[in-house]
């Protein structure tokens, strides 16, 4: 009798800890396009985001627009990416339909358009969902760029502002948005992903201000040590009167031939080397400052070059 009370208990116990952790996620599509394929909750660590794979977590097929995933987690909250296929199968330069989520207890809304996402129903996919909003926001408007033909050829908006004014605005606000929400989860390891994603983009003060908030883990990881140690450099002691030999580049320009970064440095110039890709949202974020700084100086012999690193074409030009 008593080992059946204790074999009762203990089921009882691990029933209530599975539900303390039990996530739910209801999605659904604006059309029925992506019918008949499967969607699959995925997970990364934040902090082996370069020595691991993607983990799945599961899978459900869409019916009618509209699918369900409910599983178990031992460790909430967690990043957690929906996308239609796994990611570890995509072609290269291939862009799924895809959407980030912090995977929490509760019931999580994932609902996709043409072109964007949104998420809510727990606390912290609430507040993630004003940076994906923002983020909407700024690709929504490339994309009139992109239409346009150019940055001239897009209107001002209902308020007078041109596309520059509105680039800058959105850049403010991602910033904004982004610092406040991991500001808000720097003890979770969603906080953790959004820090190594999106530091970039933050002020040496808000980067100290962050990690003053991490835990020793995360603390102890080799990128985070080194971002300490630059961090804590005296600047004022460096000599910046000194210029330094670089290494020549040669690499493949928009029309395919080769280009040599020598071929654009020298004669009097000065040359910004710009490091970055489409999927890199800081880089993205840093374009309307490029722009206006490329319109502001080269009338005075300043240049930027820019070296992308996307695996796929079509996404750099």
């Amino acid at each position: 009798m008593k080992k059946s009370l204790l074999f009762l208990l203990g089921s009882l116990l691990f029933l209530i800890s599975c539900d303390k952790n039990t996530v739910k996620i209801e999605g659904s599509f604006s059309d029925n396009t992506n019918d008949g394929k499967y969607v699959f909750l995925q997970t990364m660590d934040s902090r082996k985001l370069n020595d691991t794979k993607v983990q799945v977590l599961d899978s459900a097929e869409i019916k009618n627009g509209k699918f369900q995933i409910k599983t178990s987690l031992e460790e909430t909250p967690v990043i957690g990416l929906v996308s239609v296929g796994k990611l570890e199968s995509l072609a290269p330069g291939e862009n799924p339909v895809m959407g980030s989520v912090a995977l929490e207890p509760g019931t999580i809304n994932i609902s996709f358009t043409k072109s964007a996402y949104t998420i809510d129903g727990t606390p912290i996919n609430n507040d993630m969902n004003k940076v994906i909003t923002v983020l909407s926001k700024f690709n929504d408007l490339q994309e009139e760029v992109r239409a346009a033909g150019s940055v001239e050829a897009v209107p001002a908006d209902e308020n007078g502002m041109d596309v520059m004014g509105r680039m800058q605005k959105l850049t403010k606000d991602m910033q904004e948005e982004s610092f406040a929400f991991t500001k808000a989860n720097m003890s979770n390891k969603v906080g953790e992903f959004m820090f190594l994603t999106t530091a970039e983009a933050f002020s040496e003060d808000q980067l100290k201000e962050l990690l003053a908030l991490a835990d020793s883990g995360f603390l102890k990881m080799p990128s985070i040590v080194g971002l300490q140690a630059v961090l804590n450099e005296d600047h004022s002691s460096h000599d910046h009167g000194h210029s330094h030999d670089y290494d020549n580049i040669q690499l493949s320009g928009i029309d395919g031939s080769l280009v040599n970064l020598s071929d654009h440095i020298g004669n009097g110039k000065y040359v910004l080397v710009d490091f970055g890709a489409t999927w890199c949202g800081p880089c993205i974020q840093e374009i309307p400052n490029l722009v206006n700084a490329y319109a502001s100086y080269k009338s005075k012999g300043f240049d930027i070059v820019g070296l992308s690193l996307d695996p796929d074409m079509a996404a750099w030009t």
